[in-house]
């Protein structure tokens, strides 16, 4: 998914390189969506490794349920690590069903993305590290449960984060939307210029 910013409407976009007109001044408030396909910041790559970053928490929260309990063949700790990464492993699915090569995710995906986030990824974690952190007393194992919890929060803040931003830009993009006959006319005269 490339990332969106935004630009003044005044810049004409061609596929290899952009035009400026000079216009009123009033007229450069109106803004509209581009893809920045050069930049420093992957988004595909961003998407993809936070996907799998939940992934290896939840195997991490996992294995330490697993291992604790052939270690004391009884289910500690209320099984934290076992609902610890099935949460994990919902926004792991969340973060990579938006990995979409050279187009924008819908919005909806956007936003279930970040209710997911928040849910399984921050607010999940947090009772699971809370749990963990009074069980390391008796099981010292579960200290990687807090440890993958803890980066987990960080992790999912971060991605709920960029992609808010990314929804706001978008929805300011559709609001300051131009109609399409101003649209139509100023195409006709950038090309009519270019003509002569």
């Amino acid at each position: 998914m490339p990332r969106t910013t935004l630009v003044n409407r005044n810049e004409v976009l061609d596929e290899k390189y952009s035009v400026k007109r000079d216009t009123p001044a009033d007229d450069s408030c109106l803004c509209h969506c581009r893809v920045n396909w050069i930049g420093d910041f992957d988004w595909d790559a961003f998407t993809l490794y936070v996907g799998l970053i939940f992934l290896f928490f939840g195997f991490v929260c996992c294995l330490t349920q697993i291992t604790s309990v052939l270690w004391k063949f009884r289910l500690e700790c209320y099984g934290v690590g076992l609902w610890c990464s099935a949460g994990f492993l919902v926004s792991a699915i969340f973060a990579t069903k938006l990995y979409m090569k050279n187009r924008v995710a819908p919005v909806v995906w956007m936003i279930a993305s970040v209710v997911c986030d928040l849910s399984t990824g921050v607010v999940l974690p947090m009772v699971g590290a809370c749990l963990a952190s009074q069980c390391v007393r008796e099981s010292p194992i579960f200290i990687g449960v807090v440890i993958a919890c803890f980066f987990g929060i960080l992790t999912a803040a971060s991605h709920a984060a960029l992609f808010v931003r990314e929804i706001v830009k978008l929805r300011y993009q559709l609001k300051h939307k131009p109609p399409l006959s101003e649209g139509l006319s100023r195409a006709l005269k950038l090309n009519y210029n270019e003509g002569n």
